[in-house]
């Protein structure tokens, strides 16, 4: 596991985008009680625990799609543009002040939010595997080799990223005051992490499906076939 920690694109396009999008579905853990029990909300405890359950029914949807997507659009693209997608969100639960009251404070934009931003880990997931393969290959890997040690990898960050997003969820909420600044400022840390994975996983973007690949610059042309010598 060690020698794969050590490779640049382990860190810049498996582990960052992950942590980032790990941590976020975190993030209010120690704030949904209070952000959505007061007003303009007033939901009691019970209403809390059922629109929290509510947001999950997209994720589970997507989550079991997600790994036929990969067959469209690749591990790549899914992977980088799902954790986007999930900081996207992350913007709507508040919402972000930044709207200038624009997007009202509801509970349906707030839901809406939420299914959004775990729409967009349900994306993620999925493709995390294969284009861990994928990285791991390129550096020379077989799959026979990184198998049991990628897996023990991904634990680590998986673990680690949920066991920091509550703590820092209320520590940041306290510094700075509100839920709705502290989710758009980690929804733009998410995005601007994950878009910055663009930049090292371009090699890696190749859709599997024929048109899609064509549409981003990346179809592989057909050999030419050899002429039939004439009998």
């Amino acid at each position: 596991m060690w020698e794969l920690l050590k490779l640049v694109d382990t860190w810049t396009i498996l582990a960052l985008p992950m942590v980032m999008v790990c941590m976020e579905t975190s993030l209010m853990e120690p704030a949904w009680q209070g952000f959505l029990g007061r007003a303009p909300f007033y939901m009691s405890p019970m209403q809390i625990g059922t629109f929290l359950s509510i947001g999950l029914i997209p994720y589970i949807a997507v989550l079991n799609i997600g790994g036929f997507l990969i067959g469209i659009f690749g591990p790549a693209i899914q992977y980088v543009f799902g954790a986007i997608f999930s900081g996207v969100g992350v913007l709507f639960i508040g919402p972000s002040p930044w709207f200038g009251g624009a997007i009202p404070q509801s509970q349906i934009v707030v839901l809406t939010g939420y299914m959004l931003s775990l729409v967009g880990v349900a994306l993620c997931g999925p493709a995390m595997t294969p284009l861990a393969l994928e990285v791991f290959e390129r550096a020379g890997y077989s799959q026979r080799q990184v198998a049991g040690a990628s897996s023990a990898m991904f634990t680590v960050i998986i673990g680690s990223a949920n066991f920091i997003g509550p703590p820092l969820g209320g520590l940041l909420i306290d510094q700075l005051g509100s839920v709705p600044m502290t989710t758009s400022l980690f929804a733009v840390a998410v995005i601007l992490i994950s878009s910055t994975s663009l930049i090292w996983v371009r090699k890696y973007i190749q859709p599997r499906n024929k048109a899609l690949a064509r549409f981003c610059g990346c179809a592989k042309e057909d050999a030419p076939s050899e002429p039939t010598p004439a009998s």
